[in-house]
């Protein structure tokens, strides 16, 4: 297996609903083309549906702890569009919805990675300064109060 087809295989089972809604796009352009509109609007504004229940699970899961969304906006911009049979537009916002939340999940974990290195890049030594103008090694953790510390190497005189 390719490293291209590793990373998509990663990717769909990460984030299944992107992918579900791409192929629920793909599957619905290929049957327009065929002239199946109404197997399209029912196939979409159902999987649209079925997108925004499972927002709406998370979403009163999310209330019941506490915490605050957006969702509410989404559920309501998905059942209006399928109400009034703009099932393209529902698909849409299911992309953006799922979509954003594979941006925030990425986001997050390449934060993760960012702050760990550069905690991990930390001094672990500092030279203190005395007064007579000498510099010692000591740990970070072993600093006491009043010093004056050089954390970019020793002085340069």
């Amino acid at each position: 297996m390719t490293r291209a087809m590793r990373w998509l295989w990663v990717s769909v089972r990460r984030y299944p609903l992107v992918a579900a809604a791409l192929l629920v796009g793909a599957a619905g352009l290929a049957l327009t083309a065929t002239g199946q509109h109404t197997l399209v609007q029912w196939g979409v504004s159902g999987f649209a549906v079925f997108v925004a229940l499972l927002q709406l699970r998370d979403m009163i899961r999310d209330l019941m702890s506490g915490s605050w969304g957006i969702d509410v906006l989404a559920i309501v911009a998905i059942g209006a569009t399928v109400a009034v049979g703009e099932y393209w537009a529902a698909l849409i916002i299911t992309l953006m919805l799922s979509g954003g939340e594979a941006l925030e999940d990425y986001a997050e974990h390449r934060a993760k990675r960012e702050l760990t290195s550069l905690l991990s890049n930390a001094p672990r030594i500092a030279h203190r300064l005395t007064d007579g103008g000498d510099a010692d090694a000591a740990a970070t953790a072993d600093r006491e109060r009043n010093n004056r510390l050089s954390m970019s190497g020793p002085p340069r005189w």
